[in-house]
């Protein structure tokens, strides 16, 4: 019913950023198809499922978000889409890795003159 013609997501993503990641799928039926696309993550917050819907034959690009809020642990993750139409599953898995990163370290100075104060946060290297 469904094909998944490419899954594509960055090759890492930093804990806590908003990450998105695309898969383009093609319907090769003669009728319009409405479905979701459920993403998980072992040790991550559940993001909600993204809609789509496909008129027959039609193919399309969906965007989801990789779900890094929550993340405590960096590493090698397996992300794995389930997509469905109506009640039924029609792709199990689509299943690939991201590297999760730690969230950016920033560093606070504090340097005063007479009558003025400067706050600066740089990144840290």
């Amino acid at each position: 019913m469904i094909d998944v013609l490419t899954l594509d997501i960055p090759s890492e993503c930093r804990i806590g950023d908003e990450c998105v990641g695309e898969v383009t799928l093609k319907n090769t039926t003669d009728s319009t198809l409405f479905g979701s696309i459920n993403i998980e993550m072992e040790g991550a917050v559940p993001v909600p499922p993204e809609s789509y819907s496909l008129q027959p034959y039609e193919t399309i690009t969906v965007q989801f978000i990789i779900p890094t809020v929550g993340l405590t642990i960096t590493g090698m993750y397996v992300l794995e889409l389930q997509m469905t139409v109506g009640d039924k599953i029609v792709v199990d898995t689509e299943t690939a890795r991201i590297n999760i990163i730690s969230a950016t370290d920033y560093a606070v100075t504090f340097s005063s003159v007479p009558e003025t104060a400067v706050v600066s946060v740089v990144e840290a290297t």
